[in-house]
């Protein structure tokens, strides 16, 4: 606009010039009245004011944000180092692995009416009750399996496994059958709609990193004090995926949130089993081909009556 702004135009009017609009292409004044010019020029103003407030607090959400992933990220590199330095990473890929092989060795949903949620779901309780075993050591495991892992500890509570290490707290969650050994990271359920202890992870971990109101992608900084402390994340969940066909499994320590832009602040590898990793290497039963049971040759009992006693008095 040039300088002078509405009074030009109007001077403009006067004179039977053009005036510009904010497409910037010259009009005739014959065709708008002053007051209609004054309404573009103020509207033109309301919207450049207004996309300058966007992109500032897109720009800020960025800022905010980032900082949040990058203290998550930080969190998660250092717990994951902690966890291969005690020796936590390598035991436990070996029971994910070894209860994995197992459980998809004995998966039948053709002959048994198994379901990959039953799958998971026994993959859970197996890796629960031996690790418990081994963590406890004693009589419970055999010499060569227990753990011995400094400093580790466990709950169950709600019966889920709970390793502690001083000053971490880690649960497990099973990739969906479907996205085989690379998991889709943007297609994880809502963690309300998962389980409860998720759903407090997520939520917690959202309250230390500063950022449990981040609802959209349109908050502005009047949302969040720029004093929003970033805390320390404590709480996180090791993510496993076993591949459809092998025991083989991958995983990663992340760390779980729950904003609406996103389900895990960071994720960082903790194992990837390669071919040859395991001396056994169990796959999945094929189709048994045999007779059904209904259709097996009945077995004839062979049956031999004892004889009766003859009683007192009977000729």
């Amino acid at each position: 606009m040039n300088p002078g702004g509405l009074a030009h135009l109007n001077l403009h009017l006067e004179a039977g010039a053009g005036f510009w609009v904010p497409d910037g292409i010259c009009r005739d004044t014959s065709l708008a009245s002053t007051a209609d010019i004054r309404f573009i020029f103020q509207q033109n103003r309301r919207d450049t004011q207004a996309q300058s407030n966007t992109q500032r607090s897109h720009l800020w959400l960025h800022q905010h944000v980032n900082k949040r992933i990058e203290a998550a990220e930080t969190a998660a590199y250092a717990a994951a180092e902690l966890m291969t330095e005690v020796g936590l990473t390598r035991v436990l890929g070996d029971l994910v692995s070894e209860v994995w092989g197992a459980n998809l060795e004995r998966y039948e949903p053709e002959e048994r009416g198994d379901t990959t949620k039953s799958l998971g779901f026994q993959c859970s309780e197996n890796i629960r009750e031996l690790a418990v075993r081994r963590i406890q050591g004693g009589d419970l495991a055999a010499p060569e399996d227990h753990w011995n892992v400094p400093g580790l500890q466990f709950t169950t509570p709600r019966g889920v496994l709970t390793l502690h290490l001083p000053g971490l707290e880690i649960v497990l969650m099973k990739v969906p059958y479907a996205h085989g050994r690379s998991p889709i990271w943007e297609h994880f359920p809502n963690w309300e709609t998962s389980s409860q202890i998720r759903d407090d992870i997520a939520k917690d971990n959202a309250r230390v990193l500063g950022g449990s109101k981040l609802q959209s992608d349109t908050q502005s900084e009047l949302e969040f004090p720029e004093d929003t402390p970033i805390g320390i994340v404590r709480r996180m969940m090791v993510v496993w995926a076993g591949e459809p066909d092998a025991s083989l499994t991958s995983a990663w320590l992340t760390v779980p949130v729950s904003w609406s832009t996103m389900t895990f602040a960071a994720k960082t590898p903790l194992w990837r089993d390669e071919a040859g990793d395991s001396p056994s290497m169990p796959v999945r039963t094929p189709k048994y081909d045999g007779p059904s049971f209904d259709q097996q040759p009945t077995v004839e009992p062979q049956i031999t009556m004892k004889p009766r006693p003859v009683a007192e008095g009977e000729a």
